[in-house]
């Protein structure tokens, strides 16, 4: 019977001797031509599921390490790409600031430049629009048309 054989096979804990029997149950079925109840199907799936318990539970082990594996590499590709895009947008950030700081500068310079012009026009001394400009002297002469 099939049911008692399932019982007594979960009892065994040689792992050989289970898969021979096994075998011979598989051979011996499979030469006669046997209708089970549902319930004696369920008990043969069991049986033969038995001897691959160890198997089974390698694979699933298996397969977590590898998802886990998988998980890591498109998390790494996905955080790459969020910081790509995160390290544009720093990047610009960061370059509108020294544009802008830039920008401050040279304007800051022009306005210079206009007054020590305007002061040129007026004859003051080299000495004095330098140290209203803050322009080095070199700049200053060559402002002199």
């Amino acid at each position: 019977n099939i049911l008692e054989l399932n019982s007594i096979l979960k009892k065994c804990t040689n792992k050989e001797l289970r898969e021979k029997i096994l075998k011979e149950v598989m051979i011996t079925m499979s030469d006669v031509k046997i209708r089970f109840t549902k319930k004696e199907a369920k008990a043969l799936d069991d049986l033969i599921m038995m001897g691959y318990e160890e198997d089974i539970e390698e694979a699933t082990n298996a397969g977590k390490l590898e998802g886990i594996k998988q998980g890591k590499l498109e998390g790494i590709k996905q955080g790459k790409l969020e910081g790509i895009k995160q390290g544009k947008l720093e990047g610009i950030k960061q370059g509108k600031l020294e544009g802008i700081k830039q920008g401050k500068l040279e304007g800051a310079e022009q306005k210079s430049i206009a007054i020590a012009k305007s002061l040129l026009k007026e004859k003051i001394s080299l000495e004095v629009i330098k140290k209203a400009t803050g322009l080095s002297m070199e700049t200053i002469k060559s402002l002199i048309v």
